[in-house]
């Protein structure tokens, strides 16, 4: 148990994820490998000269993804170590301002967004690539898209309401796999005895497990990620007024 809280309450909960911890503990993987991407990899960059790091983005994204699926780290994969999604998203928002790659990404655009839908809504994918090919499809169509709503939105998608449940996505989910046991035991508690109609218990659970969700998400949001992203706003204000107060020479 100690090993595990450990391992939870560190940067590894990818690891302790392996023992099926159940709930929220077992999603918490996918935080603990974007915490380690930035541990390990991010820093990386104060030793590159700028001119290299699209260089070392695509190489480590290349080597990596290669290593991932050898038979020499098996504990890479063991682990969900997918760190090749982080670098080839770092790759694309480098190159986003390049007259070529927004070029190709303008022509891409709805064939890259119909694919992204029916990757989502079929299983296409899943059933005719390997887990190699999967990956590397994925990783590649993640990227695309991302960079072709940053450079054309989709209109239906700009407004209050998608712009808010963008903020509380974190809240989303990190608590959507709490409320789910909650609903789950309502049903089995009080709903399975109501006596409805399977279908009608579906569609009663899975509006509950939204609504709750999204309140608590937003509940979270506002009285306690804010404070740390208030805080992180208040330190960058400081940081950059003490730069803008340095003489031109850097000294007193």
């Amino acid at each position: 148990m100690l090993s595990g809280i450990l391992l939870s309450v560190t940067f590894f909960p990818n690891i302790f994820s392996n023992y099926s911890p159940g709930g929220i503990l077992e999603i918490l993987w996918s935080i603990g490998i974007e915490e380690q991407f930035y541990l390990f990899i991010a820093p990386l960059f104060l030793f590159l000269p700028l001119k290299r790091i699209v260089l070392f983005l695509s190489m480590f994204t290349s080597i990596y993804f290669l290593l991932y699926f050898s038979e020499y780290l098996v504990f890479l994969k063991r682990y969900k170590m997918l760190f090749f999604y982080f670098s080839f998203g770092g790759l694309c928002s480098i190159i986003y301002n390049h007259r070529l790659f927004q070029t190709l990404i303008k022509k891409l655009r709805y064939p890259t967004l119909l694919i992204f839908i029916a990757y989502f809504t079929t299983e296409i994918f899943t059933n005719n690539f390997n887990p190699l090919f999967y990956n590397l499809f994925s990783f590649i169509l993640f990227g695309l898209t991302i960079s072709i709503l940053a450079i054309k939105p989709i209109k239906a998608l700009e407004n209050k309401v998608m712009n808010h449940l963008g903020k509380i996505s974190y809240g989303i989910y990190m608590y959507h796999a709490i409320v789910m046991q909650l609903v789950g035991l309502f049903y089995l508690k009080v709903i399975s005895k109501l006596g409805f109609q399977n279908t009608l218990d579906i569609i009663i659970i899975n509006i509950c497990i939204i609504f709750i969700t999204i309140i608590v998400s937003h509940f979270s949001f506002k009285y306690y990620e804010s404070f740390f992203l208030n805080l992180k706003n208040k330190v960058n204000i400081k940081r950059k007024t003490g730069i803008k107060t340095l003489p031109k020479n850097g000294y007193k």
